[in-house]
């Protein structure tokens, strides 16, 4: 019996920390080595990513209790609200986004907004850019 609970202890002790994870491998350098990959409504706010290990309970509890999962599809007029906050629309921003009597909010919380949800493609992720600057090269990393 002493030997299972230390066994018990010992799994307990290694699970995973929270963090971002990427959905696909391409997405790897965007959620899982970007400087915000330890902040899960930075992470939440992109599609490609999600906030685990998903087998970490104390994960499930910060990503349902994250501002970012606050964000829904809002109808721009009353008579919108089937449309908008109802069904598929109602948690999928690409979705609600592509209907112009929807918006995705509430405005007031900064991880609702359009701009958060934009994504570079693969390739431009963690791109540095270099340019002369009166003959001293300088270099921008442009980070996600």
């Amino acid at each position: 019996m002493f030997k299972v609970s230390l066994a018990f202890l010992f799994l307990i002790n290694t699970v995973e920390a929270c963090q971002c994870f990427a959905n696909d491998e391409n997405y790897e350098p965007l959620c899982e080595e970007s400087k915000n990959s330890g902040n899960v409504d930075w992470c939440m706010s992109h599609e490609e990513c999600h906030w685990g290990p998903t087998e970490n309970a104390e994960c499930k509890i910060e990503e349902t209790s994250s501002e970012t999962s606050k964000c829904h599809c809002i109808a721009n007029e009353a008579v919108d609200v089937e449309l908008c906050e109802q069904g598929e629309n109602a948690k999928d921003k690409l979705l609600c986004l592509s209907q112009e009597k929807c918006l995705w909010g509430p405005e007031e919380n900064e991880w609702c907004g359009a701009a958060k949800a934009i994504t570079p493609p693969p390739e431009a992720l963690n791109k540095v850019d270099c340019y002369s600057n009166n003959g001293v090269i300088d270099c921008n990393e442009l980070t996600y």
